[in-house]
């Protein structure tokens, strides 16, 4: 008889027997996304120009198969927002068949009955959005989308109500600190913990744009402390990378380069040409390399 077991002690027990292999990775289907943010990092690349160059259908399930061949087993598809992509429920159903752990991350705004009734019959792990803000004011000037906020809510609530395993993250910035309360307050009244984040990045192409939203550190103190990693990643005092970045979790950018995460693009490894487990193993070298001086 199989022992019954919490899934997250699994979890932790798999993570940490695996620390590091590529058991867990993240594709970003494309930069599209309904939205543009404010302080999106990826919206620099959310035009029609940059959509042409995305990978093509049968591109992405040959990097798929290859993340199947090394045997990893969480997958993310990720964005800009996944939906936006002609062939995500050709793309959803490849990675489900194949039998990946899979994780959606999305703003909900993309989301379509023919969607949502896939995520019914064949539900994600999770499906994780951020929601940024508690009023149709305060969302629509970070979105930038007139009508944005009724429709994510809207969505949230017909995820919600067909018991779909949802997470609500909310990212606080200089536009929304002042409705943190009614945010925590609009989050869980969804059933979901409220899991700010205050982190804000240049955007890929350098510009720093959205770094003036940056709260200031006495701003953060009282935003609730962040999940920790689940495995025992190297945490020597000298090296740069602390997290799980070059250990078991990687990022796949959206024209099939590896990456050391969603966050560092340099260097990379061109996936759709190379092998997994040879471009893992090179990216790694350079992260632990990388020392703090």
């Amino acid at each position: 008889m199989i022992k019954e077991t919490q899934y997250k002690d699994w979890s932790l027990k798999f993570h940490n027997e695996h620390a590091h292999e590529p058991i867990v990775m993240q594709i970003e289907l494309t930069y599209r996304c309904p939205l543009r943010c404010l302080h999106c990092y990826t919206d620099c690349y959310n035009t029609p120009e940059y959509a042409e160059k995305e990978l093509s259908t049968q591109q992405v399930k040959k990097i798929i198969d290859k993340l199947y061949d090394a045997k990893s087993l969480w997958l993310c598809y990720t964005g800009g927002d996944p939906m936006m992509r002609p062939d995500f429920i050709e793309l959803y159903d490849y990675a489900r068949d194949k039998g990946f752990i899979l994780t959606i991350f999305t703003s909900l705004a993309a989301l379509t009955d023919k969607i949502l009734a896939k995520f019914i019959e064949r539900p994600p792990f999770s499906i994780e959005t951020t929601l940024n803000a508690a009023t149709e004011e305060t969302y629509e000037k970070i979105s930038q989308v007139k009508g944005s906020f009724d429709r994510v809510i809207e969505n949230i609530k017909k995820v919600s109500a067909a018991n779909l395993p949802l997470k609500i993250k909310a990212l606080l910035s200089k536009n929304n600190i002042h409705e943190k309360e009614k945010l925590k307050e609009l989050i869980e009244s969804f059933g979901c913990k409220f899991r700010p984040s205050a982190m804000i990045f240049a955007r890929l192409n350098g510009d720093t744009a959205p770094c003036q939203y940056r709260l200031q550190p006495i701003e953060i103190v009282g935003v609730p402390e962040q999940p920790k990693n689940l495995t025992n990643s190297n945490n020597s005092n000298d090296r740069l990378f602390r997290c799980a970045t070059g250990n078991w979790q990687w990022h796949i950018d959206t024209y099939g380069k590896l990456n050391i995460c969603s966050c560092v693009r340099e260097p990379s490894y061109d996936l759709l040409d190379g092998d997994l487990i040879e471009g893992v193993s090179i990216l790694s070298d350079y992260v632990k390399s990388r020392k703090f001086e």
